[in-house]
């Protein structure tokens, strides 16, 4: 029965992902999302504590992943549409396009100390930080994604995030020890600092700070070496 506990696991984050698109809630679909994103992390290390890895699992994160991490945001984001143009429909389809071409390209790419492009995860909580901050009266994101403009070029954005393999998102490396105790901290500092401010709209900001961060490791670290 081991073998198959990771797998439940990334069902489970897969059952939560559909639900959060069925249930279509500002306030549900993101905490649905949000279990799915514990159960992502969660399989990978019981897998790793059972020794039962294998490439059925590996196919089967990804293929949770596009549904809870990207169909159901940009589902989510297309629900905030100013107004229902054609253009407004289209938009959030591109994060689950890019997310479905970042995920096949870290399936077959070979490992480095970085991620190449912005984990999908990532893109995730910077949506649900939005539909939350929206959905709990911030002003500020009110107005700004009332803003026809913005709601185009953010998508966009993302996706672009997420497929560049220019970008290198830092995680723990090798050529840089520290590197993943000193982001966590930091981003810990950041998203609470953030919240006390601006509520759940830290999570949107905690991401773009990993953004800027991993846009200066991209330019400092030009070649780490490989894990």
């Amino acid at each position: 029965m081991n073998k198959y506990i990771p797998s439940l696991i990334t069902l489970t984050g897969l059952f939560c992902g559909f639900m959060a698109i069925a249930r279509a809630d500002y306030t549900i679909s993101p905490l649905l999302i949000l279990i799915s994103f514990v159960c992502d992390g969660l399989d990978g290390f019981v897998a790793r504590l059972l020794n039962t890895e294998s490439e059925i699992g590996k196919q089967l994160d990804s293929l949770s992943d596009i549904v809870s991490f990207g169909v159901a945001p940009a589902y989510l984001y297309y629900l905030m549409a100013p107004d229902d143009s054609y253009i407004c429909m289209a938009v959030p389809s591109l994060v689950v396009v890019a997310g479905a071409f970042r995920l096949a390209r870290y399936n077959v790419m070979e490992k480095v100390n970085y991620f190449r492009g912005l984990p999908i995860p990532s893109a995730a909580f910077f949506f649900v930080g939005i539909v939350l901050a929206i959905d709990n009266e911030n002003e500020m994101l009110i107005n700004l994604f009332d803003n026809k403009t913005v709601y185009i070029i953010t998508p966009i954005l993302i996706s672009y995030l997420m497929v560049t393999s220019k970008l290198k998102c830092l995680v723990q490396s090798q050529s840089l020890p520290h590197s993943g105790i000193i982001f966590s901290r930091s981003g810990c500092n950041i998203f609470f600092v953030c919240w006390i401010f601006y509520d759940w709209a830290a999570l949107a900001l905690t991401i773009l700070f990993y953004v800027l961060l991993s846009i200066g490791y991209t330019f400092v670290y030009k070649a780490p070496s490989k894990a």
